[in-house]
């Protein structure tokens, strides 16, 4: 991690806190990165313009409110910052169209692979 990045975390469950710290530990940064309890339809623990980037990685679908969430993304993000947001989720059963198969398939069985093979811990994705 660049020298002068500093990371910010925030997750409603103080179990996956836990384990981030952990790891956070292990890798000694733990000057560097700060993990909090909250929800991002309420960051109004931080000015507006506060962040750089933000990142969310399959986390929107847990938004309770979507709209919310990303308001208050919008409003902590500093101008011309960027956000990224990766976030697969299938559909509603009256939904599916001819992509469908596919669509599971590759979340199903590929991304946990890769997820698998990338983080060498194939159990946790199986």
């Amino acid at each position: 991690m660049n020298d002068h990045v500093n990371v910010v975390g925030i997750d409603p469950s103080q179990k996956m806190l836990d384990i981030g710290k952990g790891k956070v530990m292990k890798k000694q940064m733990t000057e560097r990165v700060q993990l909090l309890i909250g929800k991002a339809e309420d960051l109004s623990q931080f000015k507006e313009g506060s962040f750089d980037h933000e990142i969310v990685s399959f986390g929107v679908r847990n938004f309770q409110d979507r709209e919310a969430g990303l308001k208050e993304m919008a409003r902590v993000l500093k101008k011309n910052g960027r956000v990224a947001i990766l976030e697969l989720t299938g559909t509603d059963e009256n939904e599916k169209g001819p992509l469908s198969p596919a669509r599971e398939f590759f979340i199903s069985t590929v991304m946990p692979f890769i997820g698998g093979l990338i983080s060498g811990k194939r159990e946790t994705y199986g």
